[in-house]
């Protein structure tokens, strides 16, 4: 009998104590011998291979399942951090002396479990595993704890002069999964995946944007994210290039990881992309967008290295957001890049409408939450006469966005000082929170972010006013903190000390 089917609030409260930190979880099992009956197998539920983890190494970790198979469906959460990522091993005999002997038989006993008609080599994947490479130690994990749920990873640099970077096993793995998954075979692992995060090794370097698919298109999961994605041309040379001859299929990167399935359907509900940067010409923004049926949530931050990251134009990142329009939920843009001018004083050239804006939010009729450029909400209006100091009147315009919004975030980064002018931009969220009653423009609306925008200063003109009405409306209204310089605030402790001494 299981001794947790008794008491399932025990087994909570060790789940809990494992995602907040696994040593909580070690003095709990220490207590008593009957909670270290219990208890002790959830000491597997989460496992880090983050230096600053007290884990044990990944070697230890997956020795302990071969020992305790009990215990893989145990494991749900896994971060593997930055593995060290080795060559093929030159030797195919498994009594190479160099070889640990526990890693020989951890190898042996894997080999029925990853038998597939697969795109990669199996004999070498086991030799890697023998001779302690933790990237093909990896898979041991993956192949073995078919409950995981969550999984994080990190990407080497793909660089054909380096033979490291064509043996990232992890990868190889998913993407054989993914094919195994498209020809129906049954008891997957990765079949309870529900999020997957993935950086790159290098936070410097970008990530072709196809390496992802293969994760897109796992039967569970739900939510991917990825940083430093790019579809530029030279990651999409090396991509295609191959290593060493032409004739071997199996050197070319977009073999290896490329699941070719965008006409498949994918569960995918939730994208974050961040640091990321796509091009016009390459589409590669729109076939990630069109990969899932039913994407719900969309959050793009472009990255300012603009040589390997673009953002498309906001015409084409309108129409790529349009066409998730009828399911999309939850919006998160965070690119601010303002016109060239802000009107706010005579002959200032008029405001630049941005197509996003104008085009896709009220298109979404399902959108809930939306964070996106604060100017994008405005308009300059016309100019009433033609005579050279007429000055145009900035407005918010409201059918911009859809009544279904409960939660705004206008951003505006840096907006600390009055060039341009706040006031306007404070006049027009005034109107829109008059508009936010049940019979309004915008009557769901319950939350107006403004901790990227405006500081809560009572010396800013509306501020004040503002605060009072959404305190009327119902809305929470959140501004940012006001903050002391650093500098300032040693100043006046110095004149302070001073002061205390006359």
């Amino acid at each position: 009998m299981d001794l947790l089917a008794c008491t399932p609030a025990l087994g909570t409260i060790c789940e809990l104590l494992a995602l907040i930190d696994t040593r909580s979880l070690r003095n709990f099992c220490l207590t008593n011998s009957y909670l270290n009956k219990l208890c002790r197998i959830y000491l597997v539920y989460r496992w880090s291979n983050s230096k600053h983890c007290p884990e044990p190494s990944i070697k230890c970790f997956a020795l302990h399942l071969q020992k305790h198979p009990e215990l893989r469906t145990k494991v749900k959460i896994v971060d593997f951090g930055v593995l060290q990522y080795s060559p093929q091993s030159e030797s195919g005999s498994s009594t190479n002396s160099n070889y640990d002997p526990k890693l020989v038989s951890l190898a042996e006993e894997l080999r029925p479990d990853i038998d597939y008609e697969s795109l990669y080599d199996k004999p070498a994947l086991l030799e890697d595993i023998k001779g302690g490479c933790e990237d093909a130690i990896a898979v041991v994990i993956l192949a073995w704890c078919k409950r995981i749920t969550h999984l994080n990873m990190t990407i080497p640099e793909f660089d054909i002069n380096d033979p490291q970077s064509f043996n990232v096993w992890c990868l190889r793995f998913v993407n054989e999964i993914a094919l195994q998954n498209e020809l129906g075979t049954s008891n997957l692992p990765l079949a309870q995946l529900h999020y997957v995060e993935l950086i790159p090794r290098n936070p410097e370097v970008a990530t072709y944007w196809e390496l992802v698919t293969p994760f897109i298109h796992l039967p569970s999961v739900k939510s991917l994210a990825a940083w430093r994605l790019s579809d530029a041309e030279p990651l999409r040379n090396t991509w295609l290039t191959t290593k060493t001859s032409p004739d071997e299929d199996d050197d070319n990167y977009s073999i290896r990881y490329f699941f070719n399935s965008l006409d498949r359907i994918s569960n995918v509900e939730e994208l974050i992309l961040k640091n990321s940067g796509f091009f016009d010409e390459s589409r590669g923004l729109s076939d990630l967008l069109c990969a899932p049926c039913g994407l719900k949530k969309l959050t793009l931050w472009p990255c300012n290295d603009h040589e390997f990251f673009n953002f498309p134009s906001r015409d084409e990142l309108a129409e790529d957001i349009i066409s998730c329009h009828e399911s999309l939920e939850e919006l998160d843009l965070n690119f601010d890049r303002m016109p060239r001018f802000i009107p706010h004083g005579a002959g200032t050239p008029p405001l630049r409408p941005d197509p996003v804006a104008v085009k896709a939010y009220r298109r979404c009729t399902r959108l809930r939450r939306l964070a996106c450029p604060m100017v994008g909400l405005f308009s300059d209006g016309r100019v009433e006469n033609g005579n050279e100091t007429s000055h145009y009147e900035m407005s918010i315009v409201l059918d911009r966005l859809p009544k279904s919004i409960e939660y705004l975030k206008p951003r505006r980064r840096h907006f600390y000082s009055d060039r341009p002018t706040r006031k306007p931009f404070i006049d027009g969220f005034i109107e829109l929170l008059r508009q936010a009653t049940p019979g309004g423009r915008l009557p769901n609306l319950t939350v107006l972010d403004f901790t990227d925008t405006f500081v809560d200063d009572p010396e800013t003109e509306g501020i004040d006013e503002m605060k009072e009405l959404a305190k009327k409306q119902g809305v929470k209204l959140l501004l940012a903190q006001r903050q002391i310089c650093g500098n300032y605030s040693s100043f006046l402790k110095i004149i302070f000390c001073i002061l205390t001494f006359l």
